[in-house]
Formats: C-alpha cells, sequence, structure tokens
C-alpha cells in the first residue's frame, strides 16, 4: 500500500513512472535521505544554471548567480516540497517523528528526489522534471531575493511603513539533546493588532527565518498606514536608506557595500557607496559631519542614478 501510494504520488506530482522505486523510497525517508541530498544538490545546481545561461544570454555571472539563488535557496526548496505535499509523503522510521521535518528536510528532500530520478531514470528526464516543477519557463528577470534572507526583508518593510521589526523569541525545544528543534515566534504590533508567527528548525536562526518567511505571508495583505510619499521621492532622507534597500531587494539586487573613506577631519565623515545593478557598477559618496547622514547622502546618489523600470 505504502509502495503505491508513493508511485501515485511521483507519477502526480514528477510525471515520472518510476523504474527502481527504491531510490524514490530512500529519498523520502529519514534519514536515509542525506546521502541522496549530497547528489541532488549538485545536479540541481547544473541543471538551474544550465537553464538560466540559455534562457539569459549575455547576462554577467554575478546576475546568473543571484538568480540561481532564488531558486535554489533552503527555504524556496522548502516550499516547493510542501506544495508538493512531501511532508505527507515522507516515511518516518520507529526512531523519528513528523516534528523532524523542518524547513531544511524539506528542502534536503527535493534534492533528493532529483537525485533519485537522475539514477533512475538519467540526466535528460531530471532535467525536465526540475524544469516542469519549479515552472522555469515562467522564470523572468524580475526574481524576488525574498527567500534569501526574510528576516532583512520583513525589517526593511516594517521599516518603510514607519514600523520596528518582530521580537523573535524560542517557544518550544524539543526533540534530542544532540538534534534539538527550535521553534521560533515572531511578534510585531501593526496599527493595534498583534501580528504572531512561527517557525521550527535545527538552529534558532533557521526557525527565525521560518518564522520570517511566515510573516511575510501574513501581511502580505494586511492593510497598513503608508507615509504619504512617492517609494521614489528623495524629500524624507530619514528613510532613504529603507527605501533604497527595498526597492533592491525587490528587483533582487544586493544591497550596496558602504565603506568609510579618510576625510583628514576629525568632524568630517565621508561614506563611499558601492552598488552593482543589471550589469552596472554605482559608486557613489555622501559627506557630512555625521557617519549617518554622509551615508544617507551616498545612498541618495545611488538611488537617484539607477533606472527604476
Amino acid at each position: 500500500m505504502l509502495h503505491l501510494k508513493l508511485t501515485q504520488w511521483i507519477q502526480k506530482i514528477w510525471g515520472i513512472s518510476p523504474i527502481k522505486l527504491d531510490f524514490y523510497r530512500k529519498a523520502v525517508t529519514l534519514p536515509e535521505y542525506e546521502s541522496l541530498e549530497f547528489l541532488g544538490d549538485s545536479l540541481l545546481d547544473f541543471i538551474v544554471a544550465d537553464y538560466l545561461v540559455n534562457r539569459f544570454p549575455g547576462k554577467p555571472p554575478g546576475w546568473l548567480t543571484k538568480k540561481r539563488m532564488t531558486l535554489v535557496n533552503e527555504n524556496a526548496l522548502a516550499m516547493l516540497g510542501a506544495k508538493i505535499g512531501l511532508d505527507n509523503i515522507a516515511i518516518f522510521p520507529p526512531t523519528s517523528s513528523r516534528e523532524q521535518i523542518t524547513t531544511r528536510v524539506l528542502g534536503d528532500m527535493v534534492e533528493a528526489l532529483i537525485a533519485a530520478i537522475y539514477m533512475d531514470q538519467g540526466i535528460e528526464v531530471a532535467r525536465n522534471a526540475i524544469q516542469k516543477l519549479m515552472e522555469l519557463d515562467k522564470i523572468t528577470e524580475e526574481l524576488t531575493m525574498a527567500f534569501l534572507d526574510p528576516i532583512s526583508i520583513v525589517q526593511e518593510y516594517l521599516a518603510h511603513k514607519g514600523l520596528p521589526p518582530p521580537v523573535y523569541k524560542i517557544i518550544k525545544v524539543s526533540g534530542t539533546e544532540h538534534e534539538p528543534i527550535f521553534e521560533m515566534e515572531a511578534v510585531c504590533n501593526i496599527d493595534g493588532h498583534s501580528v504572531t508567527s512561527r517557525g521550527k528548525g535545527k538552529s534558532k536562526k533557521e526557525a527565525s527565518k521560518e518564522a520570517a518567511q511566515e510573516f511575510l505571508k501574513k501581511i502580505k495583505n494586511f492593510k497598513m498606514q503608508t507615509p504619504e510619499k512617492s517609494l521614489l521621492s528623495f524629500s524624507d532622507k530619514k528613510n532613504i536608506l529603507e527605501e533604497l534597500h527595498i526597492f533592491l531587494s525587490k528587483k533582487g539586487i544586493n544591497l550596496p557595500v558602504y565603506k568609510e573613506i579618510e576625510s583628514g577631519s576629525s568632524n568630517n565623515f565621508i561614506i563611499q557607496a558601492t552598488c552593482e545593478y543589471k550589469g552596472n557598477l554605482f559608486i557613489e559618496k555622501g559627506q557630512s559631519s555625521s557617519k549617518k547622514k554622509a551615508k544617507q547622502e551616498a545612498a541618495q546618489k545611488i538611488f537617484q542614478k539607477i533606472p527604476k523600470n
């Protein structure tokens, strides 16, 4: 019965009729999936990189690397695993429990299944399965970076709304002494309402990321009061850093690198901001009697020069 259920799931989700079902059984069994995950990780990187290079010819390596990261990072793969019901098909030996299906495990199992497909039916079938499941044909230049660092994205999004970041706290620790499972809660007061989300992981950081990702989902359609000014307005320099960082994050661009430059004066600071945007390198300087204002000025100059379309 178990084999029949697994076979039907593979056919429905991956569009494949298994030849050697044991490969797939191993890929969804704790902790057996770990050896296949190692191979699947390399296969996924290769197949996605190959697709992007052919889909977007002429793009610089940095751009391609960021796009690949949006597709194959831990959180994106975990969401894919949840979407296809991987947590419901997972097999648990007597020594394991459902609590061990964390964000990391879901993502690793997706990679293990890719390895299983490759070992069972070869590279081309694996390539086609990945392209179909990840809907690579729908990928455009506007890939979000939200999954890369959801904690930062949440913080910058709330800052743009004039709100403080969520408070993260441990709710529960389960599992074993050597393999603990942390459950973290993110809490933030928005317009008089307490918004909370939770996440699990093998570390506090992993659990906090999952909580932040869930927080993003909750506030996506939450009606919040936004300051009456355009995202591209520079009249309020106080929030220019948040505006620039949110804009770049939505475009899938790394945030600027800020560096202090020797000014020769104890009461005069010069901050240099460097940002790579769509193959172009922008370098601007800000100068003021305070480091914060110098940084804001450099960020403002960057924001004024980068294309907004």
